[in-house]
C-alpha cells in the first residue's frame, strides 16, 4: 500500500463531501469578518496586479486582477488593471528576479490572510473555502505549511474531519525532505488517510485524480482498514451526470465491500456543450475534450483506478458498471482492457460502438460479463432516441467475434430504464472468490 511521503509528490486532492455538491443555487451571503477579509485581500491583489502591470508583467497582472475581483467584484483597482492587462510576461532574468521578490514580500499578507479566510468557512458545504487553503500555498507555501502544523492537530482533536482533510491535501504537494517539518509527514500521512475514511464511508467525497485531469467520486467501506485488499467497483453514471448521486448508490454505510469510484466522465452524454453546471471542471476542460470525450475517460478511469490501488490496498483488477449512457466506458474497457477487469455489468447501457481496436487478451474469453436490462424501459423500443435493443445486439455481435465466453443477458422483471443497482451487487458479489459460481450463457 502507498504511503503519503515527500518523495511521492502528488496533485491536489479535492476533499468535498458530496452534501456540499447540493447547493448548486446562490451562495449565501458573506458574514461581517468573511466580507472584511475578501476586501482585505482584494486590495493587496490588485496592489500586486497594478505593481506587474508596471513592470513587464501583463499576464500576472491580470490573473491577479482576476483572483482580487473574484474576491470582491467592486474592487475598483483590480478592475482597472484587468482592463489594460493580459499578455505575454518578460523573460528577462532581472526582471524575473525582480517579480519573484515582489511575489514573495506580497505572499507574506496575502497567505496569512487566505488562510484566516479558509478557516472561516461552515462546517459543511465547504467547497468553497477550501479552496482559499490551496490559494495560501501558492502564495505562500512555506509559511502555509507551517501553519497547517500548527493547526490540523487542534482541528483533528475536534473531529473536524472534513477541516483536516482539506488542509492536508493542500499541503501534500508543498512537503519537502529538508524541511524542519519533515519528521511529521508520516503522521501527517496517517490522519489524512483517517478523514478520507471517515468522510468517505459516509458520503462520497470529490478527488482529483494525481496523475490525470479526471475527477472522481470516491466511497469507501464502512469497515475499510489497511490490513486487507479491497475490491474496486467503477460505478459509471449515465447522461443525467449525477456523478454523486451514482456513488452513493454503491457506497455509504452500508457498503462493507468496495471501494466504489464514479469518474467524473465525458462519454457518458453524447455533448459537453453547455453542460457546465453538472461538472466539476472549468469551462476550458469541457471545451478542449468535447470531440474527442472517451480519449479523456480512458486514461482518466486508469488514474482514478491506480490513486485507489496505491491509497486504499485494493485488488489489482476492477468491477464495472455503467447505467445508460456510462455503458459506452463500460464496454470500452470490456473490449479494449480486459485483463484490467474482475467483471462487468453495463445496465440498460448504450453501445454505440468500438473506439479503439479490440483487445486480444486471452483474458477476453473467461471475463465474467452480465447484461441488464429492464424489462420495461422504454429505450428499449426501436423507434425510441436511444434504441437500447438494438444497441445490444451491436454489442452481442462483438462478444461474438472477438471470442468472448462467459457472458450472459438478463432482462430484469418490472424495471424501467434503471441502474440495476441490486443486480449488478449480487452479480459481482457472486464472483468474489468465496462466493464464485459458474456464469452461463443465456
Amino acid at each position: 500500500m502507498r504511503t503519503f511521503t515527500t518523495s511521492l509528490v502528488v496533485l491536489l486532492l479535492l476533499l468535498v463531501p458530496a452534501a456540499a455538491q447540493k447547493g448548486k443555487g446562490k451562495p449565501a451571503a458573506d458574514n461581517a469578518k468573511v466580507a472584511q477579509l475578501k476586501q482585505t485581500l482584494a486590495t493587496e491583489l490588485a496592489a500586486f496586479a497594478d505593481w506587474c502591470v508596471k513592470n513587464k508583467f501583463p499576464g500576472s497582472a491580470l490573473k491577479a486582477a482576476q483572483e482580487a475581483t473574484g474576491l470582491d467584484a467592486e474592487n475598483k483597482k483590480a478592475g482597472d488593471v484587468a482592463a489594460k492587462a493580459g499578455g505575454e510576461d518578460s523573460t528577462e532574468e532581472d526582471a524575473l528576479k525582480s517579480i519573484a521578490k515582489k511575489r514573495e514580500t506580497s505572499g507574506k499578507k496575502i497567505g496569512p490572510m487566505y488562510c484566516d479566510l479558509f478557516l472561516q468557512g461552515p462546517a459543511t458545504a465547504r467547497k468553497e473555502f477550501d479552496v482559499y487553503i490551496v490559494r495560501a500555498f501558492e502564495w505562500d507555501a512555506d509559511n502555509t505549511d507551517k501553519w497547517v502544523e500548527a493547526n490540523y492537530k487542534k482541528a483533528h482533536g475536534e473531529k473536524n474531519f472534513a477541516l483536516v482533510g482539506a488542509m492536508l491535501a493542500a499541503a501534500l504537494p508543498y512537503q519537502k525532505e529538508d524541511s524542519k517539518l519533515a519528521k511529521g509527514y508520516p503522521e501527517r500521512a496517517r490522519i489524512l488517510r483517517e478523514c478520507e475514511a471517515r468522510q468517505a464511508s459516509v458520503a462520497p467525497l470529490l478527488k482529483k485524480a494525481r496523475n490525470h485531469t479526471m475527477q472522481y467520486y470516491l466511497s469507501v467501506p464502512s469497515n475499510w482498514s489497511a490490513d486487507k485488499k479491497w475490491p474496486i467497483l467503477v460505478a459509471v453514471e449515465g447522461a443525467g451526470c449525477s456523478f454523486a448521486g451514482m456513488n452513493g448508490a454503491y457506497g455509504g454505510k452500508n457498503n462493507t465491500t468496495y471501494v466504489v469510484i464514479t469518474p467524473c466522465s465525458f462519454s457518458n452524454t453524447n455533448s459537453l456543450e453547455g453542460q457546465e453546471g453538472k461538472y466539476p471542471y472549468p469551462k476550458e476542460v469541457l471545451e478542449e475534450w468535447n470531440g474527442k470525450r472517451m480519449d479523456f475517460d480512458d486514461p482518466g478511469v486508469q488514474a482514478a483506478v491506480k490513486d485507489a490501488q496505491e491509497d486504499w490496498n485494493c485488488e489489482e483488477k476492477f468491477y464495472v458498471t455503467g447505467f445508460s449512457g456510462g455503458g459506452n466506458i463500460t464496454w470500452h474497457f470490456i473490449f479494449t482492457h480486459p485483463e484490467m477487469l474482475a467483471g462487468a455489468a453495463p445496465a440498460s447501457a448504450n453501445f454505440s460502438g468500438l473506439r479503439a481496436e479490440a483487445s486480444q487478451a486471452p483474458e477476453r474469453e473467461t471475463l465474467p460479463i452480465k447484461v441488464l436490462q429492464g424489462e420495461d424501459d422504454p429505450y428499449r423500443k426501436p423507434d425510441s432516441i436511444s434504441p437500447l435493443d438494438k444497441q445490444w445486439e451491436m454489442a452481442k455481435a462483438q462478444l461474438e467475434a472477438n471470442g468472448y465466453k462467459n457472458w450472459s443477458y438478463e432482462l430484469v422483471p418490472k424495471q424501467g430504464h434503471s441502474a440495476c443497482r441490486d443486480e449488478v451487487l449480487k452479480f459481482f458479489n457472486s464472483l468474489r472468490p468465496s462466493n464464485a459460481t459458474p456464469e452461463k450463457k443465456k
